[in-house]
């Protein structure tokens, strides 16, 4: 038979131990490191320590710039290859933009193959407004007083107050704007 106090003594031993007031803020008690063959320990270094500390520094110096000029170059090509492909999407967006299309109308000299490349791009909303098949002829690009008349029907057909918002949308409202402002810049010129 076992007294008492020796039972609790020995249950104690096995028991976790509640941290008091004081332990909660001490740091937990270390735990012992696993032995690393690469970390610097007291028992490697022997009579040719130095050497290896030397040979260890010069490799660790030639590795670190090695590291720091492969990571700049990847830096560098990386950065090329954004501004490459930044420069893609601008140029693609560029290509497939209403606006690029516009500018490109704007160059050109005939108002024919304007009202042509604009009915292709854009047909007007009512199917009943198509450009007539006179634009098509050759004759067209010679007489301007059919030209005018094929531009006040474009203008008709095109016309922000005809293309209303709440019917066709916004974004046909405002190319409606585009190609009105662009086909009068060429009624007037005519």
């Amino acid at each position: 038979l076992v007294p008492p106090n020796m039972r609790q003594r020995f249950h104690r031993c096995f028991e976790r131990r509640r941290p008091s007031r004081n332990d909660r803020n001490k740091p937990p008690p270390p735990y012992r490191e696993k032995f690393s063959p690469y970390s610097e320990s007291p028992f490697r270094e022997g009579r040719e320590g130095n050497d290896k500390t030397e040979e260890a520094s010069v490799l660790n110096v030639f590795w670190k710039h090695t590291k720091a000029t492969i990571k700049e170059s990847f830096t560098k090509v990386q950065k090329q290859f954004h501004d490459g492909m930044d420069y893609f999407w601008i140029h693609i967006s560029k290509i497939f933009s209403n606006d690029a299309f516009f500018k490109e109308l704007k160059r050109e000299h005939s108002p024919v193959i304007v009202l042509r490349r604009v009915y292709e791009k854009f047909p007007p909303k009512n199917k009943d407004h198509r450009l007539s098949p006179q634009a098509y002829t050759t004759d067209i690009l010679y007489s301007r007083k059919s030209q005018k008349t094929l531009l006040k029907k474009a203008l008709f057909h095109y016309h922000p107050d005809k293309n209303i918002p709440t019917k066709y949308g916004r974004r046909w409202s405002k190319t409606c704007k585009k190609i009105t402002s662009l086909l009068l810049g060429y009624y007037k010129a005519l």
